[in-house]
């Protein structure tokens, strides 16, 4: 592939993560620091976002949209290293972009005021409750507020379990709602739809645990922007010193895991193409 057309794939990776995380991102502010959607209402924005973005920029790079996609596309599906790289640093800026930048100062006057009805001290124990309108963290702080959850009542293991599945099935299904050989993938644009809806519907599944992160980019791009805007040790390493890299981690183990799992378990399944 030549730098050109790398470059347009790269340029429309960007614009695709950064459209999922502003909505996506805009929807947890609503949620959580208005009151105005409950967690299927902003899964569902979620998913729907992800069928936007791969509607809108799948024609062009394919939507990785995120880095397990992309390194399992590497690993299993022949795409270059170089350009899988180029695709990672585009997703990683969009999101940062999107998620991050866009996010803050749309709702950064929400944000203030929210904290300061809160008694939230940006960069403290306890602005993670405001941090989640950037990036993750286990337990999800807004449950954790509101029940009085521990910090030990999710344990790293099961922050990491939790993640790494999630990722786990929407990369298995991303897999086979693209596989040609596949003859009950939907036709046409459909595959968007259910790649979406998984979306939504692992968030509704996982996020009172750890937010479900699913892909790295949705952390670490708005993550870095927190830490740059006052959250400090809240985002970078974290409250307990090590949350920073579970969701990065865990969710590529289980996007590449996923990938492995689909073609040496279930492809091998469907019928064969013809020559």
């Amino acid at each position: 592939m030549g730098w050109k057309d790398l470059g347009k794939k790269c340029f429309a990776e960007f614009v695709g993560i950064a459209l999922v995380m502003l909505i996506g991102n805009s929807s947890v502010v609503i949620g959580v620091a208005l009151g105005g959607y409950n967690l299927w209402s902003i899964g569902m924005i979620w998913g729907i976002a992800v069928a936007f973005a791969v509607y809108l920029v799948g024609g062009i790079s394919g939507a990785h949209l995120n880095w397990q996609v992309t390194t399992a596309m590497i690993l299993r599906r022949k795409m270059p290293v170089k350009d899988g790289i180029a695709y990672m640093i585009s997703q990683l800026i969009g999101a940062l972009v999107g998620g991050g930048v866009l996010v803050y100062y749309i709702w950064e006057p929400y944000i203030k005021y929210f904290e300061a009805a809160k008694g939230i001290v940006r960069g403290e124990l306890g602005s993670e409750l405001t941090g989640m309108f950037f990036f993750t963290n286990g337990p999800n702080p807004a449950f954790r507020a509101a029940i009085g959850w521990p910090y030990e009542i999710i344990s790293p293991a099961l922050w990491f379990f939790a993640e790494a599945a999630m990722a786990f099935v929407v990369v298995l299904i991303i897999f086979g709602m693209t596989d040609e050989r596949n003859p009950a993938r939907p036709g046409g644009l459909g595959a968007a739809f259910i790649i979406g809806l998984a979306v939504a519907i692992v968030i509704v599944a996982e996020a009172p645990i750890a937010m479900c992160t699913i892909g790295p980019v949705r952390d670490l791009g708005p993550r870095i922007w927190a830490y740059l805007m006052g959250w400090g040790k809240i985002a970078f390493p974290g409250p307990r010193g090590f949350d920073c890299w579970i969701p990065t981690i865990s969710t590529m183990v289980g996007g590449v895991a996923a990938a492995y799992f689909y073609d040496f378990l279930i492809r091998p399944g469907l019928p064969k193409t013809e020559k």
